[in-house]
């Protein structure tokens, strides 16, 4: 293959992933997990302190979709952080470290923990 097909071959692999340099990714990895421009408010903040049942805190981000992510066990509604919202587990696409939760209800979205991403 050319130099230049090469390239195009390149950019086509490329285009539905983000950018890492404008991606926000799995600080374990550097798998791509979002990008910048998903983030939200929720409840008036983009960034949350919680602490769960078992005393430990939280610092997460609020972000619309996260494509990187997978899901994992059932939704639950047992001490949910955000009322009217059910949550779950969610974990890297590409290495299966815990980065946080995604959240349904009125509105659907992740909370991402701070120290397990990068951008």
């Amino acid at each position: 293959m050319a130099k230049g097909e090469a390239e195009k071959e390149r950019e086509r692999e490329n285009l539905d992933a983000p950018a890492l340099d404008r991606a926000v990714i799995c600080a374990a990895c550097r798998h791509p997990i979002t990008t910048p421009d998903q983030r939200l408010e929720i409840e008036g903040a983009h960034t949350h302190r919680l602490t769960n049942p078992s005393g430990l805190t939280f610092t997460l981000r609020c972000f619309a979709e996260a494509p990187g992510l997978r899901p994992l066990g059932p939704r639950e509604s047992f001490f949910t952080w955000f009322a009217g919202h059910t949550w779950q587990l969610v974990l890297c696409g590409r290495c299966d470290a815990h980065l946080g939760w995604r959240f349904e209800g009125a509105s659907v979205f992740h909370g991402l923990i701070t120290d397990r991403i990068a951008e």
